[in-house]
């Protein structure tokens, strides 16, 4: 619930706070994207969203909303990570086990600090 409710203040806000929070790069989507910004197989999106990875992540930093419009929310999403990143750590190594790789060969060569699965918060107005 404070998640959604969390979400919910972001997804109100003004497009000029939202639009602060663009990626800090094209090569990936971490920050927010308004609607219309992003298309798929051809067509474009009628939603807008907020994305959020890995904070350990050198390579694809995050773009945050200000404390002041979020209060807690990068501490609470930073902290769920930190839990996020053991739990798929684990994942890969059962995946290893269950396809029976005796090399290890998932879990040796991934490692969440760089792949773990990023958040996307979406909001989809009502027509």
């Amino acid at each position: 619930m404070i998640a959604t409710s969390r979400a919910n203040v972001f997804f109100a806000s003004s497009d000029a706070e939202k639009g602060a929070i663009h990626p800090s790069s094209r090569s990936h989507n971490r920050g927010y994207s308004g609607i219309g910004n992003e298309k798929v197989r051809d067509q474009v999106c009628m939603k807008e969203n907020f994305d959020c990875g890995n904070p350990e992540d050198d390579e694809r930093r995050n773009s945050w909303p200000t404390e002041e419009l979020l209060p807690g929310f990068r501490h609470f999403t930073e902290d769920f990570f930190q839990v996020q990143i053991p739990l798929e750590n684990t994942t890969y190594v059962l995946e290893d086990l269950k396809a029976k790789f005796p090399s290890k060969s998932i879990s040796k060569n991934l490692s969440c600090r760089s792949v773990c699965r990023p958040w996307m918060i979406v909001s989809i107005p009502r027509s």
